[in-house]
């Protein structure tokens, strides 16, 4: 996870993590159970925030990459027709064949490092530790602070 949420949300996700981490350690330092289990759950809605937040913007993004794979097959397959001898129904190409292998080459690499970089988006480690460590604070954290305070 990065933290790499649209508007406010990435500073609005880090001041959440501090302040659960200052929270937890006073709670967790003064013997509060009631605080220190409240602040699980409030890392876990942190973690889910987070995993659904860049789920949908990974998904928005496989869905224009999907589109603009097909608008390439497209193009190229209008071109081609172009190309055909006696087939004048659009007019002559408005590229030459050099133009347009360097648009589609262009448009390729970016698509490649586009799904490249998708890869990363699939990798949810951290939102699983906020969530396993979310849930464990706040199912056990009053029988924790009591092990500790007595």
């Amino acid at each position: 996870m990065s933290f790499d949420l649209p508007g406010p949300g990435r500073a609005l996700a880090i001041l959440i993590l501090l302040s659960w981490a200052g929270v937890t350690a006073a709670a967790l330092i003064h013997g509060w159970p009631e605080l220190f289990s409240a602040m699980g759950a409030l890392l876990l809605c942190l973690g889910f925030a987070v995993f659904l937040t860049e789920r949908y913007r990974a998904t928005e993004l496989r869905r224009l990459w999907d589109n603009q794979v097909e608008v390439q097959l497209r193009f190229i397959w209008r071109y081609v027709r172009r190309l055909r001898p006696g087939h004048q129904q659009f007019g002559p190409p408005q590229h030459s064949l050099d133009e347009m292998e360097r648009i589609l080459d262009e448009s390729f690499d970016d698509l490649m490092a586009a799904k490249s970089a998708e890869r990363g988006l699939d990798t949810y480690r951290v939102e699983m530790v906020f969530s396993i460590f979310g849930t464990l604070q706040w199912g056990f954290g009053e029988l924790f602070i009591g092990l500790i305070h007595g």
